[in-house]
């Protein structure tokens, strides 16, 4: 190795067919080397020769969410029968357009949604459609693109005096649960 003897095999007739290893660990350094093999006399010498080394783990990137959502409402303090806008902002940070999204905006207990705002979202093809249940409305995308914001604007009007924290708004696929998000939560409070 290195133009300096490192090892010598003997292979005889009788184990001409057995394997033996030469261990060369102990005489590398870093940088480049040679290895030399000399047969002697007139055999043919077959080799196999195997490196191995280490590289330590580079630390990796934190991977983006696939999805972020954060929900803004125009105001926290309001009387019964005011109304408060709500606005849902959802990010794709994916690499590629993600298929059939399903978002839940939260319906706060002692509020109703008003749904023309749902409605209306559906005609200009924002959403595909919705349905509302007791304490969400669940808003399905056909898609969700990579880039831009998609913002979804409702209203919701209190309808008894409270103070609460609403809970969150969450975005999922579809057909992948894993890819999701959920925004912070919001204190509210209505006074008579």
């Amino acid at each position: 190795m290195d133009e300096v003897q490192v090892g010598e095999v003997s292979i005889s007739p009788e184990d001409s067919d057995v394997m033996q290893q030469v261990d060369l660990s102990k005489f590398l350094s870093a940088g480049t080397h040679s290895i030399q093999l000399i047969p002697s006399g007139n055999q043919t010498l077959g080799f196999q020769m195997t490196s191995r080394y280490h590289l330590p783990e580079s630390p990796t990137a934190q991977k983006p969410e696939p999805f972020s959502i954060a929900v803004e409402y125009d105001r926290t303090q309001m009387s019964v029968n005011d109304t408060v806008t709500a606005t849902a902002t959802l990010t794709n940070s994916m690499l590629t357009v993600a298929p059939m999204v399903v978002v839940d905006l939260p319906i706060p207990a002692g509020f109703a949604i008003q749904t023309e705002d749902l409605r209306a979202l559906q005609q200009q093809g924002k959403i595909a459609k919705f349905q509302q249940n007791a304490r969400s409305a669940v808003v399905y995308l056909h898609s969700l693109d990579v880039g831009p914001p998609l913002q979804l604007t409702y209203r919701l009007k209190a309808t008894l005096p409270v103070k609460l924290t609403a809970p969150p708004a969450t975005v999922y696929e579809y057909y992948n649960e894993d890819n999701h998000a959920s925004s912070d939560t919001t204190v509210l409070t209505v006074v008579e």
